[in-house]
């Protein structure tokens, strides 16, 4: 983050950044976040891949807000973004807050005059998605006023630079924003060639602020030119936009399948998670290496001792991998694992091992197979990690049963539910869909998210404060999806009795950054109501407290284990 110590032995550089990470860890403690940040940033100059310092400084400036623009935090908001291995979701927050007090209110010249030489803004626009409603007009006037300018031939170096930052943005967020005004038309775009790009760079860059640089005619052709062709504000749009999602099609081809697909519910998930892959993410954070089945024994001091391993790595089934986000955050930080990702959908699966490839991860394999097959793949596993996939099975209960059986003795598993309380909300914009009639399409989903922004429905207006109404595939997945269902805990322990399986616990985690809560209100009221079980894993015992307080649960995630 901060220039590095040249020169510096490395040996010596761990030393300060050790000390320096010890030093903010104790400011933290003490409150002060501002000291503690000074500490993470100088332990991040000696050490810049340092992952605890990494992660730690972005858990602070997630939670960082203040009333007005603050060019200071802005600047550290900046820095941040441009580490690698940097959280970038969980600064999307921050960084929004910034450029919503900087261009919210300002007219549409000044703002693009700003906008031009903006480093924070390009970075937010590259590098996350925003889901800050406030920001968003004046996102989405930026995006229609460097388009005219493009238009009419009146964009110099920095014009282009932030169209395709913001065309960047629209990719990342799947073009859900309202569609451009004017757009080129796509046939007007001649055979792809060398000479052919200086001319067309305007024309390129505006068509790729409403739609995808694969619709374009020739798309391949124009994928297989060498990225040093292209003018230099376009590289990093032409590479994300149209050359990786080329390189996902022939990946997706090539990929095994482990078990056929079954027809019905698992058929109808396969094709929407083919149209939409899920979740559209940007880059993976370098996280903190873990022991994770020591880890699992110091949270759950009360559960059997964890399957064999026998000498070799941690056998990890992720089932509805989708494009690798989770199970590929688990191959990287996870010590000695060999990571299994399997998913109905071939482009999903696609998008990850391509973000594999793209981050040198290789105890990971991607197959393709359906959920409810696994009973016919001969491999077991000490750990399974299933978060937000078995509410999307027409039968639940037959999902636990088949992850169940693909656990060695005394094996865990992690899983990820759905809550009704939490969900009312989403259970509103279904039925509203459904009343109206509103398509799966990018129309469709376009139309639904205007209806709720200007509706005075208290039912749906908390949608828009969800992270899932900014981005096509996230809402799609939030209030489209073709199958769910939503869990109790009395629904919850009967799927684990019917598939023999222990509770151990639950689990809590805030923000982007993912910070485990162990001084959480559902925590302390349990604590509080029987304060001599240490394990807290009795359902009955949690069933009576949600029942009293039906919003203790976001949702429910957890982990059980199998008899050993």
């Amino acid at each position: 983050m901060l220039p590095g110590h040249s020169g510096i032995p490395p040996a010596l550089a761990r030393g300060i950044a050790q000390q320096q990470l010890a030093a903010g860890v104790q400011c933290e403690r003490q409150g002060d976040f501002d000291g503690a940040l000074q500490a993470y940033e100088k332990a991040l100059a000696a050490v810049p891949s340092m992952a605890d310092a990494l992660a730690r400084l972005t858990g602070i400036l997630e939670m960082a807000a203040t009333e007005r623009y603050h060019a200071g935090l802005a600047g550290r908001i900046r820095q941040a973004l441009a580490t690698p291995g940097v959280n970038t979701e969980a600064l999307y927050g921050p960084a929004a807050l910034q450029l919503r007090h900087k261009y919210t209110g300002g007219k549409p010249e000044q703002n693009l005059a700003a906008a031009l030489n903006d480093d924070l803004l390009r970075l937010f626009l590259r590098r996350t998605i925003n889901r800050d409603l406030q920001l968003e007009p004046a996102l989405i006037a930026l995006r229609d006023g460097v388009s005219a300018r493009l238009k009419a031939g009146d964009a110099d170096a920095a014009t282009r630079r932030l169209g395709v930052s913001l065309a960047l943005q629209a990719f990342n967020n799947e073009y859900i924003w309202p569609s451009l005004p004017n757009p080129p038309d796509i046939n007007d775009f001649g055979p792809a060639s060398r000479a052919s790009l200086e001319n067309m760079a305007c024309a390129i860059i505006r068509s790729a602020l409403g739609r995808a640089l694969t619709d374009l005619p020739d798309a391949e052709a124009w994928a297989e030119l060498s990225l040093s062709d292209w003018p230099e504000p376009m590289r990093e749009l032409v590479e994300r936009t149209l050359r990786s999602p080329t390189q996902e099609s022939a990946i997706a081809e090539s990929l095994e399948s482990i078990t056929s697909i079954g027809a019905g519910t698992s058929a109808n998930v396969r094709e929407m998670y083919e149209e939409n892959p899920f979740p559209r993410w940007i880059a993976l954070p370098h996280l903190s290496r873990v022991d994770i089945l020591k880890a699992a024994s110091e949270r759950f001091p009360h559960m059997q001792p964890p399957a064999k391993l026998g000498g070799g790595p941690v056998q990890i089934l992720m089932p509805g991998a989708g494009t690798g986000q989770h199970p590929l955050s688990v191959a990287a930080s996870y010590q000695n694992v060999e990571v299994t990702a399997v998913d109905l959908s071939r482009r999903s699966l696609a998008y990850g091992k391509r973000m594999a490839m793209a981050n040198s991860i290789k105890n990971i394999k991607f197959l393709h197979g359906d959920l409810l097959k696994l009973d016919t793949f001969d491999q077991r596993f000490h750990l399974i990690e299933c978060v937000g996939v078995l509410h999307h099975l027409a039968e639940p209960d037959a999902g636990f049963l088949a992850l169940a059986g693909c656990l060695l003795p005394g094996g865990l598993m992690r899983i990820g539910l759905y809550g009704e309380h939490a969900r009312r909300d989403v259970v509103a914009g279904r039925k509203m869909i459904a009343r109206n009639g509103i398509p799966e399409t990018l129309s469709g989903l376009r139309t639904f998210r205007d209806t709720v922004m200007r509706t005075d429905d208290a039912a749906l207006t908390p949608l828009m404060e969800r992270d899932d109404f900014y981005s096509s595939s996230l809402l799609r997945d939030l209030v489209f999806h073709r199958q769910e269902m939503r869990y109790t805990i009395p629904r919850l322990r009967q799927s684990l009795n019917a598939a023999d399986l222990t509770f151990l616990g639950f689990e809590f985690a805030a923000g982007f950054s993912r910070r485990q809560q162990s001084s959480q209100p559902a925590f302390d009221a349990y604590r509080q109501a029987w304060p001599n079980d240490k394990p807290m894993a009795d359902l009955a015992r949690w069933e009576d407290l949600e029942a009293k307080d039906p919003g203790l649960f976001p949702g429910y995630s957890f982990w059980c284990q199998r008899s050993a």
